[in-house]
């Protein structure tokens, strides 16, 4: 349990960026794992990034109890651009701020990045 603790704790918390002025940076096949506001663990895997939708973000995600129990999960969620999603709860609509995991946020026309919320831990497995 420390070895995967560790390896986590080596990847970055930060800011994931989908795209940018040269494509996309993390699209299909991206995995990302995380910690939720509420404390949960899971993984979420990029399926789709569709530039000509504001850069609508397809996923699929699962989210787990402490007890290893599934809590959440969706085979298709889709964020919008500039939406907040909450993957406790698995959705993508207005929240109060403590239960954003993650704002797909636009800096401008081509550059899409996830923004990690309050309490939540996002990191990106390489590959």
């Amino acid at each position: 349990n420390n070895n995967i603790t560790e390896k986590l704790d080596n990847l970055p918390n930060e800011s994931i960026q989908i795209s940018n002025f040269n494509g996309i940076v993390n699209g299909p096949g991206t995995v990302i794992v995380y910690a939720t506001s509420d404390g949960n663990l899971g993984k979420m895997e990029i399926l789709d990034v569709d530039k000509n939708d504001n850069y609508k973000l397809t996923v699929k995600y699962v989210t787990y109890n402490s007890d290893g129990s599934v809590h959440s999960q969706s085979n298709h969620l889709d964020i919008k651009g500039t939406y907040n999603c909450d993957l406790d709860k698995g959705n993508a609509e207005d929240m109060i701020q403590s239960d954003v995991d993650f704002n797909l946020g636009r800096q401008d026309d081509k550059t899409t990045t996830i923004y990690p919320g309050e309490i939540s831990t996002l990191r990106v497995l390489p590959n």
